[in-house]
């Protein structure tokens, strides 16, 4: 494995036969760069990012990173185990969102392990970090295979009940950044998605039947955003989670760029996928020396529901500790065609 300096932070490149080459980064477990070829052989960078770890420090936008140990929203930041309160920390306006002020993607992982082809980072949370009430072992492996997939895998261990809930937050864009997401077209394979109110927090799973959130046939992600749907206007675009129908490493999600005919299948077994738009994300200057725009990429994070916890019927799935440590996996399929 190539690995190289990256200012006060080191930069570790898997490779592969095909040619495909992902870069990740100790600085929040990030993919800094994942190039593939499209159909007329030319290698294209399908992730957006920025040259320095400094812009990654200060941007709010969780470019690339490993997010948790909740990823998503947590109403108020609180919930109940066991009769017993816990709070968790703020840090969007009413919600505690990915992980609050333990900022996984702002920090340095340990290398545990590492090859040409596979890289596994490991990172400990203190109790009481963000509300935390446990010590937590968090470890994220990489590996791509030579038949283009990027194996993720997610395991954390607690000494004490804690909600878990780790995912990816890279934003995709299979253009190479040469313009927008809006042209690539997205299917997700899902009877319902779970309805939002104004914190962005879900209130119930709806029917995708004959509303804009119905994705289960390929459909340009133009023709949705422009849709007269309440919950695409509510947050400009999609930030909201499907519910799977897959079961086990289901398909559970598909991109396709018929400019260039990049694709990306998504596996998963988790129960859950929330599909980002990028409708906030910051006007900050990418590796392309760009200004990135709303729109610029969309993440496919396979997850627990969000609010999970504060699910009654669903809250006990998502609570670990000493007797039931954290596992997720999480292929990414790609190629072109």
């Amino acid at each position: 494995m190539k690995n190289q300096k990256w200012g006060d932070f080191s930069l570790y490149t898997l490779v592969n036969d095909l040619g495909s080459k992902i870069v990740v980064a100790d600085l929040g477990a990030t993919v800094v760069d994942w190039w593939v070829k499209d159909k007329s052989g030319t290698l294209t960078n399908i992730v957006l990012g920025f040259k320095t770890p400094e812009q990654y420090l200060e941007t709010s936008a969780y470019i690339g990173s490993v997010v948790g140990p909740w990823a998503n929203r947590i109403y108020q930041g609180k919930y109940q185990v066991n009769g017993v309160d816990y709070e968790l920390d703020l840090n969007e306006g009413v919600n505690h969102l990915h992980g609050g002020s333990v900022q996984l993607d702002k920090r340095r992982w340990s290398v545990k392990s590492y090859s040409n082809n596979s890289i596994v980072f490991t990172i400990k949370v203190t109790q009481g970090e963000a509300g935390y009430p446990a010590n937590l072992d968090i470890d994220v492996s990489y590996m791509l295979t030579e038949d283009n997939k990027l194996n993720v895998e997610y395991t954390a261990s607690a000494d004490n009940v804690v909600p878990i809930n780790l995912t990816q937050h890279t934003y995709f864009n299979f253009s190479g950044g040469s313009e927008s997401i809006v042209n690539h077209e997205v299917r997700i394979d899902a009877d319902e998605f779970l309805s939002i109110d104004e914190h962005s927090i879900p209130f119930e799973a709806t029917p995708v039947a004959n509303t804009a959130m119905d994705l289960r046939q390929f459909c340009q992600l133009k023709e949705r955003l422009a849709a007269d749907d309440q919950q695409v206007k509510l947050v400009n675009g999609f930030d909201h989670c499907w519910c799977l129908n897959t079961k086990g490493m289901g398909l559970a999600a598909q991109v396709y760029n018929p400019s260039n005919g990049i694709y990306m299948d998504v596996y998963t077994d988790q129960d859950a996928i929330q599909l980002y738009t990028g409708n906030a994300l910051p006007a900050e200057v990418s590796r392309t020396g760009q200004s990135l725009s709303p729109y610029d990429g969309l993440c496919l994070e396979t997850q627990h529901y969000p609010n999970q916890v504060n699910m009654p019927q669903h809250a006990e799935e998502c609570i670990y500790g000493p007797d039931k440590s954290y596992t997720h996996k999480t292929v990414f399929e790609f190629g072109s065609r």
